[in-house]
């Protein structure tokens, strides 16, 4: 079967994870949870749509590879096509009955994002993405915030344990909201003015698109420009991210200091 063509694609994709999404919401009300052997949780559900995505995606594109946070890694050569998913992103949010967790997807191109989708079925949010194409919410398109400086208004969003490591000299608090990849979203809709936080591959792949896609930045917090070809291996992010508006992102990225260093 031939590559079918993005814009296709992309609304194929919409159509899995919308599916991927109802099935997420029919686990909700009986999940069964335990821990993995890094202490993370994990339910049946995240297993259960890992494998109808896996099922879902492939048919879409044989011979891709896939990436889940729920099963073996692949080897990934350069040119495969890879789809890189995390089936429910915000899983503690999940399953305490919490708004913010959602189904990430992305694919990956030669080394280059290619298609992203995004969606939290507890809230009827769809964000889609497509390589040179924008960035869209719910069938809007959207930008990243376009304000030239940043005040206490601002929304800025965090890991929950952001102040055991980093101080931000700006009058402006951290949120955490459970899930990345809606940071990352909420980055490029514009109603979050900055994301920043450490993430496994999975878990940023389909924010790191709609960010660019949508205006924004997505760097590391030195400065250096994040290539997912260079992290599709799996392991955690060594590095702090960063993801805002162009002008928004020195101002963010100068004024984060490290309190303790994480090694």
């Amino acid at each position: 079967m031939d590559d079918l063509p993005s814009a296709e694609l992309l609304s194929r994709l919409e159509d899995v994870a919308r599916r991927a999404g109802a099935l997420v919401m029919e686990y909700r009300p009986r999940l069964q949870v335990c821990r993995k052997d890094d202490g993370s949780v994990v339910t049946q559900a995240d297993i259960a749509v890992e494998h109808f995505l896996f099922d879902e995606l492939t048919k879409l594109t044989p011979g891709a590879k896939f990436i889940g946070e729920e099963r073996p890694l692949p080897q990934i050569a350069a040119g495969d096509q890879v789809w890189i998913v995390d089936p429910i992103d915000g899983t503690d949010a999940y399953r305490l009955g919490l708004a913010y967790f959602g189904v990430s997807i992305a694919l990956v191109r030669d080394g280059r994002l290619e298609t992203a989708a995004f969606h939290n079925p507890f809230l009827d949010e769809m964000y889609l993405a497509r390589r040179d194409s924008g960035a869209t919410f719910n069938g809007r398109e959207i930008n990243v915030r376009e304000a030239a400086e940043i005040d206490e208004n601002d929304f800025v969003l965090g890991p929950s344990n952001f102040h055991r490591f980093y101080r931000l000299d700006l009058p402006v608090k951290i949120h955490s909201l459970g899930s990345t990849a809606e940071h990352l979203a909420l980055v490029a809709d514009g109603r979050a003015s900055c994301a920043f936080g450490y993430a496994s591959v999975w878990d940023i792949a389909s924010g790191v698109l709609l960010v660019r896609e949508a205006g924004g930045l997505f760097r590391f917090l030195d400065g250096t420009d994040y290539d997912i070809a260079e992290h599709l291996s799996g392991r955690h992010m060594r590095r702090p991210f960063l993801a805002a508006a162009p002008q928004l992102w020195p101002q963010f990225a100068e004024s984060i200091r490290w309190r303790v260093r994480i090694k």
